[in-house]
């Protein structure tokens, strides 16, 4: 964590947090994310946010969606691009979603690896549910010819250690069309993870492909965080706020600094293609030298079940007149009965452009009886310091675990 974010954070906390009683609004989560079953992070591909990872005598160039990761390591090398894909252009009544062209230009001597994952975004298991990985490709060779790779579900320990097992793995010769593939099902292990990766095997030609909706089937999710949809002006103020803050969430801005609030009605379509319409916050600070924030502290979270991986996520825009970038830190910061325990596992910091871009943190899980307040703040990096924000979001296994995970 830079000194920066630590100097946020640590100061934040200390001087701000309040003795709000914990409530359970996570049941109201937004009927868009409400019956979610998909435990890939991100499977429609937006946003540019991923993470590369490749050493000296490798390369990834390109752009990865967020929650991602491309990789090349020992004399790999790979090309990212994203294409937008129109409604209906998977099958009939699919929805307008990007595919990942994903290219390897060089495989490397014996040894290299290469491809795209999420390994940052694990995803949960438990021992009572069973799981398959399903993705639809198309072959993006020139020639159009086909196109080999491999689709692993390697299982990690509580640890993050690799187990040697990928059982839900699988391989696939793909065509000029699009296509639906799938592999076998297994069973969960409780507290161990997975994840979904793509891995082109060297046939010749181009070495190509086109991925999209990678799917790994799992316990219906739900968005725990209270009043997704930021509506309402019954929020809570803290300091110097003006402006109308949304149902069961915060603004604050003390020790001399001030914060302006505007809430922004969003039409359909106006964030992602299929956006609902909805509501987003825009976050201004007016005054520094203080401390600004927008949460749910009063209306914070349970984490439960234990151990289980959360994910935080959220899309962002800058909202600076000139169309200046802008540095937001987004927080996790996690309390006890003693109150704020000094852990932010899910934090991360972003430099937001002027465009509406999802933003997915690191998946994280945590102790049994502790509870999340997910936190937004502006920096101060020059110029006029504002942000928007639109379905903020933190996925975990639905509220209503009848069937023996409590």
């Amino acid at each position: 964590m830079s000194p920066l974010i630590k100097c946020i954070f640590a100061s934040w906390h200390r001087r701000v947090t309040l003795s709000w009683q914990v409530t359970l609004l996570w049941l109201m989560a937004s009927p868009l994310l409400a019956q979610i079953t998909n435990q890939v992070p991100n499977p429609e591909l937006r946003g540019n946010q991923g993470v590369v990872a490749s050493d000296m005598a490798s390369s990834v160039t390109g752009s990865v969606p967020s929650g991602w990761r491309g990789f090349a390591v020992n004399g790999a090398d790979i090309v990212l691009s994203s294409i937008e894909l129109p409604a209906g252009t998977l099958f009939a009544g699919s929805p307008a979603v990007t595919a990942v062209r994903l290219e390897t230009i060089d495989f490397g001597p014996g040894g290299s690896d290469s491809g795209l994952d999420h390994t940052s975004s694990e995803f949960s298991l438990f021992a009572d549910r069973s799981y398959s990985g399903a993705v639809y490709l198309r072959s993006a060779n020139a020639d159009n010819s086909a196109q080999q790779l491999s689709v692993s579900m390697p299982i990690f320990d509580q640890d993050g250690d690799f187990t040697g097992l990928q059982p839900g793995s699988f391989n696939a010769n793909v065509g000029s069309n699009w296509t639906r593939f799938s592999g076998p099902a297994f069973t969960g292990i409780d507290d161990f993870s997975s994840l979904i990766a793509f891995r082109l095997s060297n046939d010749g030609g181009d070495n190509a492909v086109l991925i999209t909706l990678p799917e790994v089937a799992g316990p219906v999710l739900a968005n725990r965080l209270p009043n997704p949809d930021l509506a309402g002006t019954d929020g809570f103020v803290q300091g110097n706020v003006s402006g109308d803050v949304p149902d069961d969430w915060r603004a604050f801005a003390i020790d001399g600094a001030s914060l302006d609030i505007n809430a922004v009605p969003l039409a359909a379509s106006a964030v992602f293609p299929g956006s609902p319409a909805s509501n987003a916050v825009d976050v201004s600070v007016v005054t520094g030298a203080g401390f600004t924030g927008f949460d749910h502290e009063p209306t914070q979270v349970a984490l439960t079940p234990t151990g289980y991986l959360f994910r935080p996520r959220l899309y962002m825009r800058s909202s600076n007149n000139n169309g200046s970038a802008q540095t937001v830190v987004v927080n996790t910061p996690v309390f006890d009965s003693n109150g704020f325990t000094g852990r932010t596992p899910g934090i991360f910091s972003a430099n937001v452009d002027n465009q509406w871009r999802l933003y997915v943190g690191p998946t994280f899980s945590e102790l049994a009886g502790t509870t999340l307040n997910m936190a937004i703040a502006v920096v101060e990096d020059g110029g006029e310091d504002s942000v928007q924000i639109a379905f903020p979001t933190l996925l975990g296994v639905d509220v209503i675990l009848a069937d023996g995970f409590e």
